[in-house]
């Protein structure tokens, strides 16, 4: 070799070769870390369980990319435990499902919020205080951005006006091309129900009716919660009613809405309770309670939540005896006649073991299986006399095209939406 040749030895090769690896790590890891897609995470703390959703968008096309990436529910809800460190602890395994589906060199960039629904809008004040103190320091120090404020109860009338969010999103009526109809949703949870819809642009300043501007077109929608009308609460409630007009040796073991039970009196029981609460509800809600009317009187309603739920086990009743067929993600038109046929064999059977064996577990869990006599009589009461829902088409939906039939899709929408393109 001739003067100022340079010899390429193995040691040097060996070191041209790392710091050619270290430098492509580092420039790899920059530009990763400076295009970290958009993450977000909403736990939606229930009045039976807690639920971490994780959602994923393109910074500049928002709404036309997020989606629902991963979900994971623990029992009970956090307004179950007596202390906050134990509420606190309850939802650590939540935080830690997150980061196994979140990049490590996003965490800091994803935005964390926990909303409590109506478990804890039925706690007391000193309780809810307890509660949310261990809850807030949990998330603090979890490696996610979150801020003090972003743990809370959601309202009512939010709850509904998200459940309209997402349901919406789901049929893609916000996309302009699909000219797809805006529809109102109903929503059962365990403690409380919503309702919300569109209405005319003239009742927009009516109580209970916000505006939601999507895509630069405002939406005036009516949005409603009743907190002791869920399936559970009304459940446990109903047996109280029963209870305090009955001797002292009457035991909710015996309500004719139990199983084995009697058709006709839980009926009785139903109807007196939607009375008595559907009145007080309406007396606190005020004016809001009255609805304006709907945008388009032939509008389609969804039933989210526990609506599905019993209607998978009416489907599993009515199914032929030899089928192992599951029931399906979305139920149309359901036929509530149906639901009567269901409600009098369930509350006529023996036990509850005769209907599980009927039943299977993937179809219903035990809690809403055990609840249904009282359920199936109860949904078809809420429908046609609190809802008047009755003439309406109705779809009930576990998910919408794979999109969860929750409001917490809307709740992704309104808060990590915020001040994006829409």
């Amino acid at each position: 070799m001739g003067k100022g040749s340079f010899k390429i030895t193995l040691p040097k090769l060996i070191m041209v070769t790392a710091f050619g690896t270290i430098c492509l790590r580092l420039l790899t890891m920059f530009f990763t870390m400076n295009s970290c897609p958009g993450y977000g995470i909403i736990i939606d703390a229930g009045s039976s369980g807690s639920r971490i959703h994780i959602f994923n968008w393109k910074t500049n096309s928002f709404l036309s990319t997020l989606h629902e990436i991963s979900k994971l529910k623990l029992y009970p809800g956090i307004s179950s435990y007596k202390t906050g460190k134990e509420a606190g602890d309850s939802i650590v395994p939540l935080l830690h499902h997150g980061s196994t589906i979140i990049p490590p060199h996003c965490w800091s960039s994803t935005n964390i919020h926990l909303m409590a629904t109506a478990g804890m809008r039925l706690v007391s004040e000193t309780k809810s205080i307890e509660i949310f103190k261990g809850i807030r320091q949990t998330l603090q120090e979890s490696p996610f951005q979150f801020e003090s404020e972003n743990a809370g109860i959601l309202p009512g009338d939010k709850e509904a006006e998200y459940d309209w969010l997402s349901v919406n999103f789901a049929t893609k009526a916000f996309v302009p091309s699909n000219n797809s109809p805006f529809v109102g949703v109903s929503d059962l949870g365990g403690a409380s129900t919503q309702i919300s819809f569109e209405v005319n642009e003239a009742d927009r300043n009516k109580p209970g009716v916000k505006t939601i501007e999507m895509n630069a077109v405002q939406h005036s929608v009516y949005g409603v919660s009743r907190l002791h009308m869920g399936l559970y609460e009304a459940f446990r409630n109903t047996k109280k009613l029963q209870n305090s007009g009955a001797s002292s040796s009457t035991s909710s073991s015996s309500s004719p809405c139990n199983i084995p039970g009697d058709y006709k009196q839980c009926q009785l029981l139903v109807q007196k309770y939607i009375q008595k609460h559907a009145q007080e509800d309406m007396s606190q809600l005020g004016e809001t309670a009255v609805a304006p009317t709907m945008k388009d009187p032939e509008m389609l309603f969804y039933g989210l939540d526990n609506f599905a739920k019993l209607n998978s086990i009416v489907f599993i009743l009515n199914r032929n005896v030899k089928s192992r067929e599951l029931p399906p993600e979305i139920f149309v038109n359901p036929d509530l006649n149906r639901w009567v046929d269901a409600a009098q064999r369930v509350c006529g059977m023996r036990s509850f073991r005769e209907l599980r064996s009927i039943v299977p577990v993937k179809a219903a869990k035990d809690r809403i299986l055990s609840s249904s006599c009282f359920g199936l009589i109860y949904v078809k009461a809420l429908i046609e006399d609190v809802y008047k829902l009755k003439s309406k088409r109705l779809i009930f939906a576990h998910s919408i095209d794979d999109i969860d039939g929750s409001w917490a899709t809307g709740a992704s929408i309104a808060v990590f939406g915020n001040g994006k393109k829409r």
